[in-house]
């Protein structure tokens, strides 16, 4: 998808830009574990139920904390570790950036997306509940970076609910 190149310099500048967050947006957070499920294939068809399960860790490395992801479907799984980079935009509101490189394995019925190596980029909106509890939307786009012998890509709106653990 050469249309979503402007996502690799835009997540770029956001880590090499960490005072946009809020001040008083040093307190430590907790690790979480996310359900999301979604509609993959919303842009361009054909749609098709997504879920995942993740983990995001608390630690940060420059800012950045990792995250495990295992999406599927009835005919595809995909297993992903990404970076994430968040920020404060309102009292209960953060909005998050994260990508990484990931394996995609499909049966049959899947779309072929030309390559087992696929990267996830995605964006989230998301608002604190209580306890720490978040619900939130996201953008994603799947793609092989045309390193695959076709990249047709596809973009998933997900709907998630992340549970602290400490």
């Amino acid at each position: 998808m050469r249309k979503l190149i402007w996502v690799w310099p835009a997540l770029a500048a956001c880590v090499a830009v960490p005072g946009i967050a809020v001040a008083g947006d040093s307190t430590p957070r907790p690790s979480y574990l996310v359900a999301g499920v979604g509609y993959a294939g919303i842009l361009r068809g054909p749609t098709n139920w997504v879920g995942n399960m993740e983990y995001r860790w608390r630690e940060e490395y420059a800012g950045l904390r990792p995250k495990f992801v295992f999406g599927f479907t009835h005919d595809a799984r995909y297993y992903n570790l990404s970076i994430v980079k968040g920020w404060h935009v309102g009292n209960d509101w953060r909005l998050a950036l994260s990508t990484g490189p990931g394996y995609f394995q499909r049966d049959r019925g899947a779309p072929d997306l030309g390559s087992k190596l696929e990267f996830l980029s995605s964006i989230e909106l998301s608002r604190e509940l209580v306890a720490g509890q978040r619900i939130g939307i996201a953008f994603q786009h799947i793609s092989n970076a045309h390193l695959g012998r076709i990249n047709p890509g596809s973009e998933i709106l997900q709907l998630s609910y992340a549970l602290p653990v400490f």
